[in-house]
């Protein structure tokens, strides 16, 4: 595998478990001396055939390294390289490191145990070109290569075959199947003989295209061409259902990852040409959204029991005594249970967000900075604090964290948790939703394989405690979530000309619902410790 660092090359790979001892080292790695991709690619060759064969005489029982020896593989690519003085018709001189094909350079291969196939792969029409380019130039002619022979540059499907390949010895286990299908997808559209380097932007359009076209359930097809498929699907049953923008996001990440590691290797030139291409866009987005939203609405609520499993682990009981313990990771599912929002709006809060309007303690779903985002207009809004959060210390823990004047890439004010850093799709949560997700609900037993249970839940979970709690105003409910509609679907404008709902309803109506007993025992935040918002996967918190 080729990898880069600081613009120089370097070839590592992995020694099996069991010969380490042997050979003395847990990994090769090897500068390759040179910014060059291309030459990059030359140099690791040798290396790469040096180090295979190493592996495959110690796996044979062959001594390779004399005791108290050390390997150096960096003395492989003496042969590689020469440096030399071009003086130019001018007068001006020049000093270059190049590489030159010689005797010596064939004799040097032959004494390392390169076989006579093996060095004739390795030196490349390339180099030729290269001695004649240095010889011509030196001597004052011009030099013009009309030669544009490209085929020792990968195809897709070759590029993909060494991207798999590097990834399964760097990772010591079998490529994920779903990425395999996504990379099958990727060569039926663009061509699988298609030269990488020659893959560009309106090939990655094509391809988003074509995926936005594909049906939903797509395994019943697998024997079937895309082409052959959307044609029929399109023909028979126009208003199939289609992939969804999250599947093709899905998809053009691992086309990224792919080009990002062709570009890294030197087999093809940035940008990266699925970098910036908006996935979805027109009516086709917008009812994708709106089907989202259908799904995310009909979403079961959590039962009684399953929050008071929930909260009542050590996250929420004893916070802050273990090291996976985090801010976020105890203020999130309070705040999106007791107001109804979706995580990415409670990432996205800043501590002046915890305010008070009308002398009711509030949290502002706003639209202030380009960094909060919301799935429609009425998610912004104001929800009034629960009287367990302020119990908790929500605005203690927003004062604290404000006077750590952590400012933000969108605002010179204090996000209230700043440790969420990385901002991608829309959203700070994707690291903690992940945790909470696919983390912390498995391992209670909350959620199951295949199971639609999520953050998202909260939502309706807090709906079912309203009507619980004997709240029948169903607009209130609704300002309190931030739902774009009515629940009897009656339309929102005319029933907001005879209904409206104060934040002392909303208040009113939130001191109202009953939680699980539990909740008595979640303590204080605890105002007496500092907090280190540079350790990102540690606890945070400390006693001084």
């Amino acid at each position: 595998m080729i990898t880069r660092r600081n613009g120089i090359y370097y070839y590592r790979k992995a020694v099996p478990q069991h010969l380490r001892h042997s050979i003395g080292m847990r990994e090769f790695i090897v500068s390759l001396k040179t910014r060059d991709g291309s030459e990059a690619l030359h140099r690791a060759q040798i290396i790469n055939v040096y180090c295979s064969d190493l592996i495959a005489k110690t796996e044979s029982g062959e001594l390779v390294l004399n005791s108290g020896k050390k390997l150096n593989l960096g003395k492989l690519l003496n042969i590689q390289t020469t440096s030399r003085v071009i003086e130019r018709p001018d007068g001006t001189r020049e000093t270059i490191t190049s590489r030159d094909v010689s005797p010596d350079d064939i004799f040097a291969m032959k004494k390392i145990g390169l076989d006579d196939q093996t060095i004739r792969d390795i030196i490349t029409k390339a180099d030729i070109k290269e001695t004649i380019k240095r010889a011509m130039t030196g001597a004052g002619f011009e030099y013009e290569d009309n030669d544009d022979d490209k085929s020792s540059e990968p195809t897709l499907e070759e590029a993909i075959k060494q991207f798999t390949e590097s990834w399964e010895r760097e990772e010591g286990k079998e490529f994920c199947t779903r990425k395999i299908t996504q990379f099958n997808r990727l060569s039926q559209i663009v061509g699988q003989d298609k030269k990488i380097r020659d893959i560009s932007r309106q090939d990655a359009i094509e391809v988003r295209d074509t995926l936005a076209r594909m049906p939903k359930n797509s395994t019943k097809f697998a024997k079937q061409s895309i082409s052959d498929v959307i044609a029929t699907l399109e023909s028979k049953e126009p208003e199939y259902e289609r992939f969804t923008a999250t599947t093709i996001e899905r998809h053009f990440e691992t086309y990224r990852t792919l080009f990002n590691w062709a570009i890294d290797s030197g087999l093809t030139n940035p940008p990266n040409a699925f970098e910036k291409v908006k996935i979805v866009t027109g009516g086709l987005r917008e009812r994708l959204i709106e089907k989202e939203r259908k799904d995310n609405a009909s979403k079961t609520p959590y039962s009684d029991e399953e929050l008071d499993r929930m909260f009542s682990t050590d996250f929420f009981t004893n916070f802050g005594s273990k090291t996976e313990h985090e801010g976020v990771k105890f203020w999130l599912p309070l705040i999106g249970l007791l107001t109804g929002s979706r995580m990415s709006q409670i990432a996205s809060l800043y501590c002046d967000d915890i305010k008070e309007q009308d002398g009711i303690p509030i949290i502002d779903f706003n639209f202030e900075t380009d960094d909060k985002l919301g799935k429609t207009g009425d998610s912004f809004r104001p929800v009034p604090i629960h009287p367990l959060l302020l119990k908790l210390g929500i605005r203690e823990y927003a004062q604290k964290v404000k006077s750590y004047k952590i400012c933000s890439d969108y605002k010179d004010a204090s996000r209230l948790f700043p440790e969420l850093r990385t901002y991608a799709r829309g959203s700070y949560a994707r690291r903690v939703e992940e945790w909470f997700n696919r983390n912390y609900l498995y391992s209670l037993g909350i959620r199951e394989r295949h199971d639609g249970k999520s953050f998202h839940a909260f939502r309706s979970t807090l709906l079912r405690l309203l009507k619980k709690a004997g709240v029948t105003d169903e607009y209130t409910r609704n300002c309190i979530i931030g739902w774009a509609k009515n629940e009897d679907g009656a339309n929102k404008v005319t029933r907001a000309h005879y209904e409206t709902s104060t934040l002392k309803d909303m208040y009113e109506a939130l001191s109202a619902i009953t939680l699980p007993a539990s909740f008595d025992e979640i303590l204080p935040f605890p105002i007496d410790k500092e907090i280190d918002f540079s350790r990102k996967y540690r606890n945070q918190w400390s006693q001084n």
